[in-house]
């Protein structure tokens, strides 16, 4: 009997001993204090340029609306005049806009169809934003060669609605940068980047189609992928 309760006592010494060990190796460090906070991504548009230098006025109160008809002919357009007009793009938030993109979409006609006889002459991306248009920011050759089906060295309006354009803005590595990159060009105090689109009635209009009306869409897609 003193030999069993002799091994019960030795068995729990043992356990005891054996418990002590290991707490004597266990330790927990917190790492206190870990936030995730998502990026601020805001894509803005502008047609205010007070003092014409084809730098966008950065104050907010200019970029808070979408506008509309910013590319919006005389009611008495007559063949061989131009129409041009710029818009300005910014990332207002601090996240970068790597894809940027124009789509032109046809949202209606009345009367004879036009868009055939709507050139576009000018289309121009101040990819740096510093309000000068150098001759690698110049769109048509890029247009020239993706749109002109038929051959005929120009780009008209119903080419790029036929073909469902996209027009890609920012390529080969450029980025629309947000606050974070170029607080000069980004966030809610940047001036953005101008897009020059300019179009002409050709003289090849038939008189006949006189007060037709093309109604068209243009769609800025951002995308942050």
């Amino acid at each position: 009997m003193k030999k069993i309760l002799l091994s019960i006592a030795i068995f729990m010494a043992s356990l005891q001993f054996v418990a002590q060990v290991s707490a004597m190796y266990t330790e927990s460090v917190f790492v206190e204090g870990n936030l995730f906070t998502t990026g601020d991504f805001k894509f803005q548009l502008s047609t205010t340029d007070s003092n014409n230098d084809s730098i966008a006025d950065s104050h907010n109160m200019y970029w808070n609306s979408i506008p509309t008809a910013v590319w919006t002919t005389p009611t008495n357009w007559a063949p061989g005049q131009s129409i041009g007009n710029t818009i300005f793009v910014r990332s207002a938030g601090n996240i970068d806009i790597p894809n940027f993109t124009l789509k032109i979409m046809d949202d209606g006609t009345v009367g004879q169809p036009v868009k055939e006889y709507i050139n576009l002459t000018k289309a121009r991306y101040d990819q740096n934003g510093d309000g000068v248009v150098n001759e690698e920011e110049n769109l048509l050759p890029q247009l020239l060669q993706q749109y002109d089906s038929n051959s005929d060295n120009k780009v008209t309006l119903y080419e790029l609605v036929k073909n469902s354009s996209s027009i890609e803005l920012e390529k080969n590595g450029s980025i629309l940068p947000g606050s974070l990159s170029n607080n000069a060009i980004g966030g809610y105090s940047g001036t953005g980047k101008a897009l020059l689109l300019e179009w002409e009635l050709m003289h090849t209009f038939p008189i006949e189609h006189g007060g037709a009306l093309v109604n068209v869409k243009m769609r800025f897609d951002a995308v942050q992928m």
